[in-house]
């Protein structure tokens, strides 16, 4: 294992450089435009799992399964990569799960250097893509390459590489219905989570689940004038407004919502109490400074224990143009707990938007996307040994923590494969996933390959 590890560190540059070549790739799943992008990254990653050493590797490209609105206007389900190297029937299998799809930019002016041009600056890279997800996806591709060209005895290992994860890996869940045989294991590795502080590991024991829902109010048939017709033709904006007021009560107004949410167990508690008070870095982030006044321990039962309403944005009217708007979007989202199912929530949101709607408007409900809340078992030997693997390559005890966010995938990973989940996230909360000036810890991704080096041998 110590040769592994010696290997990684003298190759240091090599897997930096291979993470700068794919974070080059902009694999932005959602946008039309980047399809050659995504199979470009597809074949990157097919192509390095090879040199690697890895058999069986492949490139699959899934039928749309008639779910996802994007998939029917590209006509191209986002290929997926798998590969595997099995030593013996005797040795336990992990499933190392990753995506290799990121978010769209935004505007390039938010950005301090172009997003696909990787820049490392005071022991970060920034990039789209460095945190969320490239940076694990090559720390697990280090770790193999490392234990593979030292022959370190290790587990056999499976790998699944999706390109939809950012837009809701709708043709990947029938793909891991349709090959349960292939990607059969006995754990799931997954390095998709999260650490609270830098240098200090964490193990994630759940995830929230995700209910994400577009649609359309539309009241006349086109924009009128707010003169003309002010005070007679009823306005979209209020009518969404009306609606949302309704329902985003101090207990969300939506019949049958918490169904399925549970108390925090006294264990549980206990263990909230244990985590760092991130207070003073949440007022940094966000700029937002009545979160100093709130509990530590408050702020932890929020994130990972308490469903939530979101409203995620809103499109409609013009600035400086006295209209009443014909119609306006809008995006809403719930974060799940507990036994709460994401189709039920979709359709009680579908409910209560439809049920508060004034006869004078129409409602067209588009995209929707989610995942269910997944708990893992403290008790199974797998969790052990990765508590056990990231203190020792921290050299600090590990925390146990959930995490607020979602990864919709892993409780169809868990139903499906009957395996248990293993969440060894290394990103931070300052990496700003999703926003402009995203970036990665080169001190994580240095821990984070040492942990998964330890995990995957024996």
């Amino acid at each position: 294992m110590s040769e592994a590890v010696d290997f990684f560190s003298k190759n240091e540059d090599v897997f930096l450089k291979n993470l700068n070549e794919i974070l080059a790739i902009p694999t932005i799943s959602s946008q039309v435009e980047n399809q050659q992008d995504m199979v470009l990254g597809a074949n990157w990653l097919s192509e390095k799992l090879k040199e690697i050493g890895l058999e069986k590797v492949k490139i699959h490209s899934p039928a749309a399964n008639g779910k996802s609105e994007h998939s029917k206007k590209t006509n191209l389900p986002q290929p997926i990569v798998t590969a595997e190297k099995i030593f013996s029937d005797d040795l336990p299998t992990v499933l190392m799960y990753s995506h290799y799809d990121v978010q769209p930019v935004g505007g390039l002016e938010d950005w301090h250097h172009h997003p696909f041009n990787p820049q490392v600056k005071k022991n970060r890279i920034y990039a789209r893509g460095s945190s969320d997800n490239k940076g694990p996806l090559i720390m697990q591709l280090a770790s193999l390459e490392s234990l593979l060209r030292t022959k370190t005895p290790m587990v056999n290992v499976k790998v699944l590489i999706e390109g939809e994860e950012e837009i809701g890996s709708f043709n990947t869940y029938s793909f891991i219905a349709n090959n349960a045989d292939l990607l059969q294991c006995d754990s799931i590795l997954v390095t998709d989570t999260e650490m609270l502080k830098e240098n200090v590991p964490a193990l994630t024991l759940g995830v929230r689940g995700l209910a994400f829902l577009n649609l359309e109010i539309s009241g006349a048939r086109r924009d009128m004038h707010s003169g003309c017709f002010g005070g007679v033709v009823p306005n979209p904006i209020l009518e969404l407004a009306k609606i949302l007021t309704n329902i985003n009560q101090k207990k969300l107004n939506i019949a049958d919502f918490y169904d399925g949410v549970s108390g925090i167990s006294e264990e549980e508690k206990n263990n909230l109490s244990q985590l760092p008070d991130v207070r003073e870095k949440f007022v940094q982030e966000t700029g937002i400074a009545s979160i100093a006044s709130r509990r530590p321990q408050e702020i932890y039962e929020k994130m990972y224990h308490e469903p939530t309403f979101e409203i995620n944005g809103i499109q409609g009217g013009e600035f400086f143009k006295t209209i009443i708007p014909a119609k306006v979007q809008v995006s809403l989202s719930c974060r799940l707990v507990g036994e709460q199912s994401y189709e039920k929530v979709l359709a009680m949101l579908k409910q209560a938007i439809s049920k508060n709607l004034s006869s004078d408007f129409k409602v067209k409900f588009g995209k929707s996307v989610g995942g269910n809340p997944v708990d893992c078992d403290l008790t199974h030997s797998a969790i052990k040994k990765a508590k056990h693997s990231l203190e020792r390559a921290f050299k600090k005890e590990c925390l146990l923590i959930r995490t607020g966010g979602s990864v919709p995938i892993l409780a169809e990973l868990k139903r499906n494969l009957k395996a248990e989940l293993v969440m060894m996230g290394f990103s931070l909360p300052e990496d700003k996933i999703h926003s402009p000036n995203e970036s990665f810890s080169l001190n994580n991704f240095r821990h984070g390959v040492h942990s998964l080096i330890h995990f995957l041998s024996f």
